[in-house]
């Protein structure tokens, strides 16, 4: 028991370290201090192929995605797996994007999210129910 725990710690912390090479230069904060801003939060690996792909980050109904490649997107089986238990569980996903990624907030919007608020650094949105295109089968 011991071991596959050490085996799922060392698993976790590998992907925070994949995690923060990518968004270290968008970060104003310490790695000791992003690790821990993430201890409340649920982190998966996004295998395709037997390769890691990317990370999903979720704490609630709170939901984020990263890629390491650009070549890889989340596919609508994958926005379902993901965004559909957390509806069920909560009743809505939320999630934040960058005031200045217009791409991402583009992409939060075609997904079916709606504009809940937002700061000087993100804004907010929520998503209540998935898109027909999204839950059908493919």
């Amino acid at each position: 028991m011991a071991e596959a725990v050490a085996a799922a710690e060392a698993v976790a912390e590998a992907m925070i370290d994949l995690l923060w090479e990518k968004e270290k230069d968008n970060l104003y904060m310490s790695k000791e201090e992003f690790i821990d801003n993430l201890k409340d939060w649920s982190i998966t690996a996004h295998i395709v192929d037997g390769v890691t792909v990317g990370i999903v980050v979720q704490r609630g109904p709170e939901f984020h995605f990263t890629t390491f490649d650009a070549k890889w997107n989340l596919t609508k089986t994958d926005i379902r797996n993901y965004l559909l238990p957390l509806i069920e569980q909560y009743g809505f996903v939320k999630t934040r994007t960058p005031t200045e990624d217009t791409r991402q907030q583009r992409f939060n919007k075609l997904l079916g999210f709606v504009p809940d608020g937002g700061d000087e650094f993100f804004n907010y949105y929520r998503l209540e129910k998935l898109r027909r295109s999204i839950l059908c089968q493919l």
